[in-house]
């Protein structure tokens, strides 16, 4: 529930919802939210995105340097959150709880009441994290290809 978040700030964070995707990507690929080893690859997924997006970046105040980001995306009154990354060396330092938190109160401006949160299974070391935001699994799926599709020789 986003209600308690609209106009809030968070501090040392900022979602950026346009300039260039290359950017966004650097980010992504610095905190490793984003897997793709072809940053082309990432800018390309990014480009592609069609309902409003946002990149919540949470900032080292003492580098300026990207610590945390987390991909937002707005749809049918829902704020989806993808992508979730610290670096490596910065990690339970509370930046990836101001990306979080940034990309969730970017939400209500744009509609947003709701947010929900994909994890991949084996992201179980943030899982603390998702539930003291107030996140609780509603269920588990698989990722599937047809026979052949994207099948490594």
């Amino acid at each position: 529930d986003l209600s308690g978040l609209d106009g809030a700030v968070v501090t040392d964070a900022a979602v950026h919802d346009d300039g260039p995707r290359a950017d966004w990507a650097a980010a992504m690929k610095r905190t490793g939210s984003a897997k793709a080893k072809d940053v082309a690859a990432v800018i390309a997924l990014l480009e592609r995105i069609l309902p409003e997006a946002g990149l919540s970046v949470a900032y080292d105040r003492h580098t300026g340097a990207v610590a945390a980001a987390t991909l937002a995306v707005v749809d049918r009154g829902l704020v989806g959150l993808f992508d979730v990354g610290t670096v490596m060396a910065l990690r339970r330092r509370g930046f990836g709880r101001r990306a979080l938190l940034g990309a969730l109160a970017w939400g209500p401006a744009r509609g947003a009441d709701i947010g929900w949160l994909q994890v991949l299974a084996e992201n179980v070391r943030a899982g603390s994290l998702y539930e003291r935001i107030g996140f609780t699994e509603l269920y588990r799926g698989d990722y599937r290809r047809p026979p052949g599709a994207g099948a490594k020789p």
